[in-house]
């Protein structure tokens, strides 16, 4: 039909039922969005429970990976890198106890607290307790830093060294 109104040269017979299409468009969107509109007014609300179990979970940096303290002079005290502990992230009151390896010269590491005092040859164990200081309740930490020493005996065969520190870390929930 719409070719014989082109050949005729009927632009204004195509125009009309163009306009034709697009009103009953319209007309048919406006009824289904009234329809739509309507059902919607109508619909009665509940209640959703919700359940869940937030898992514990601890994370934790130590930083730095390698505690090198370079040429150590024995019977004289050689400062190394801090260790730092930052447990953001975490949910629990977490418990750090570390080992220094005692067959070897680090077993006379020491480490110092915000105590002041040197202390913990061959290792320690301290508490990161979570702060809740915020709604919802999370966990916020303080950042843990141990500065570190070595003095290795006199007599001390040279040469190079290594040694592990092993860090066992356990939590609880706070009260």
């Amino acid at each position: 039909m719409l070719n014989r109104l082109q050949m005729k040269g009927g632009k204004k017979e195509m125009r009309k039922i163009l306009l034709l299409i697009v009103m009953v468009t319209m007309f048919s969107v406006g009824v289904l969005y009234t329809s739509n509109s309507v059902e919607a007014l109508t619909v009665v609300g509940g209640n959703t429970s919700i359940n869940g179990s937030v898992e514990e979970q601890i994370s934790l940096e130590i930083l730095p990976n390698l505690l090198d303290f370079g040429q150590i002079t024995p019977g004289i005290a050689k400062a190394g890198n801090n260790i730092t502990f930052n447990a953001t992230g975490s949910n629990e009151n977490i418990t750090i106890i570390t080992s220094v390896d005692n067959s070897t010269i680090f077993k006379y590491i020491e480490f110092k607290n915000d105590s002041g005092s040197w202390n913990f040859i061959g290792g320690f164990e301290f508490d990161m307790d979570c702060m809740l200081d915020s709604s919802p309740p999370v966990c916020g930490y303080d950042f843990v830093n141990f500065e570190t020493r070595i003095t290795a005996p006199v007599g001390t065969l040279p040469g190079p060294r290594s040694g592990v520190i092993t860090y066992t870390i356990t939590g609880n929930s706070p009260a």
